[in-house]
């Protein structure tokens, strides 16, 4: 997890990047330069304190400058119609989890393979009887 506030973070090398990063950028005083040629992948992109969606970015994004670009591939989108959810992701290795919630447990409890979860999309219908359920990606073993 990298916060950039004020300055620049200069990456040179593509492979430089953590596949796990989290970069966070502040526009009115933070950039992110990226001077290499190519495509790095990583975890998560907030600006200016806002998730960024899954996609590539580059200089034409502010507060990005530089020659080469991020891929966001780890955000969970989820959409709803009527009673399901859909969930996907394009980060690789990845199965989605869901934990009910229980006020003795909270979200620490354990979470669970959902069914059919190893490969994104994955359509879950919502179910009155479990009115609090988290879902999270997590890394296949």
């Amino acid at each position: 997890n990298t916060t950039v506030s004020n300055g620049i973070l200069a990456y040179t090398t593509v492979t430089a990047i953590s596949p796990n990063s989290i970069i966070r950028l502040n526009t009115s005083a933070g950039n992110l330069g990226l001077s290499y040629a190519g495509t790095a992948n990583v975890h998560g992109l907030y600006i200016n304190g806002v998730s960024q969606p899954n996609g590539v970015y580059g200089s034409a994004t502010a507060p990005i400058i530089g020659t080469g670009f991020i891929r966001v591939v780890g955000n969970l989108v989820a959409s709803q119609s009527g009673n399901v959810i859909t969930f996907s992701w394009d980060k690789p290795n990845s199965k989605l989890q869901a934990q009910t919630n229980s006020a003795s447990v909270g979200i620490t409890g354990t979470w669970f393979d959902y069914p059919g979860g190893g490969t994104s999309p994955v359509a879950v219908t919502i179910s009155p009887a479990n009115p609090t359920v988290f879902y999270r990606l997590a890394p296949l073993p």
